[in-house]
């Protein structure tokens, strides 16, 4: 027997004597006392949380919208990623060959992506066909890429943005056209 407040404890790991542990932390009595401390603390500490709930619930100005999640951009843009290199060389549908993922977003809880696709407008029918056909090999090709717990349910979607592009060149070539008629 050590000389002191502190014997030698064994460690639970070990059979060897490795720590010391002191006799006041080991005492019925100490441990007696935080239990009667811990269950009088108990009511205060659930009115402090409830109070905590209330005081986090911040309110953004109208017109703001809460910051992006950074997980979820990085596993887009990876999917994205992956996904142009898997349409360009691994799927062998003819169709597929001339689609570009112009944008993919992800869920906060990364369950579910979104993925945005462009292509010629009168190939529209045959790529989303081959798109549905194509989703469960893109997800398992994904899989073994990512190497992510779950990989996104991938949903497809034409990019509207590029019928949009479209659309406004035309207008922006009629006004052109309309100033250079009506100046001469």
């Amino acid at each position: 027997m050590m000389p002191g407040r502190c014997r030698p404890a064994m460690n639970a790991g070990w059979a060897s004597k490795i720590t010391m542990t002191s006799r006041w932390v080991t005492s019925l009595r100490v441990l007696s006392w935080r239990r009667q401390r811990l269950s009088c603390k108990a009511p205060l500490q659930e009115k402090t949380m409830v109070a905590a709930k209330e005081r986090s619930r911040f309110k953004l100005p109208d017109g703001l919208a809460p910051a992006p999640k950074r997980r979820p951009v990085r596993v887009a843009d990876a999917i994205r990623n992956e996904l142009a290199v898997l349409l360009l060389y691994k799927v062998k549908d003819p169709a597929l060959q001339q689609v570009t993922i112009v944008h993919v977003e992800v869920s906060n809880d990364l369950s579910r992506a979104k993925i945005y696709y462009a292509c010629a407008p009168e190939m529209e029918d045959k790529v989303s066909s081959g798109l549905e056909r194509a989703r469960g090999f893109l997800r398992s090709a994904l899989a073994r890429v990512l190497q992510m717990r779950y990989v996104p349910e991938l949903v497809f979607f034409s990019d509207p943005s590029i019928e949009y592009d479209d659309k406004m060149k035309k207008i922006f070539q009629e006004i052109a056209s309309e100033n250079e008629t009506g100046s001469v």
